[in-house]
């Protein structure tokens, strides 16, 4: 299957890869959010970056369903993070876990923290917004400067 380039979404990714923020991706259903993060993956590939140096996780696929337990998910993550090298996160469709770990918060954002000592990692996440003010997308977004970006379909 031939994937339709989005240049000006890659390009926003490609000027923002460096910076020390959450890349976050936010749109409707099917309007191709999980196509860009597999095309700023290949290129990444391309750059030479190593395939163990990205991490990718969709939360709606099956094979991650037991990353939905938080201690799983943060011990999948770091035993992928490789030392010593950038590592890109790729946390596709979030709001699909579950908001709360028995009292503790978020699970996403927990995994998040607890990997925050290794400083060469950069993360990107995709979703699908949910219920507003339970949407951890919408979280995401209102903590970052809130740039829209905005290319028109071709």
């Amino acid at each position: 299957m031939k994937l339709i380039q989005r240049h000006g979404y890659i390009e926003f990714l490609r000027r923002n890869r460096e910076r020390s923020i959450i890349k976050v991706v936010s749109g409707i259903r099917r309007c191709g959010k999980s196509t860009l993060f597999r095309l700023f993956k290949d290129e990444l590939l391309a750059e030479g970056v190593k395939p163990e140096q990205i991490i990718s996780i969709n939360f709606e696929e099956l094979e991650y369903e037991p990353l939905r337990e938080y201690h799983a998910l943060y011990q999948y993550i770091l035993n992928q993070m490789q030392p010593n090298q950038m590592n890109y996160i790729f946390l596709d469709e979030i709001d699909a876990y579950k908001g709360d770990v028995e009292g503790e918060g978020d699970p996403v954002n927990l995994a998040i923290k607890r990997t925050s000592t290794f400083n060469r990692r950069k993360i990107f996440m995709v979703s699908t917004p949910t219920i507003q003010s339970v949407s951890r997308i919408e979280y995401e977004y209102e903590q970052s400067d809130q740039r829209h970006y905005m290319v028109p379909c071709p």
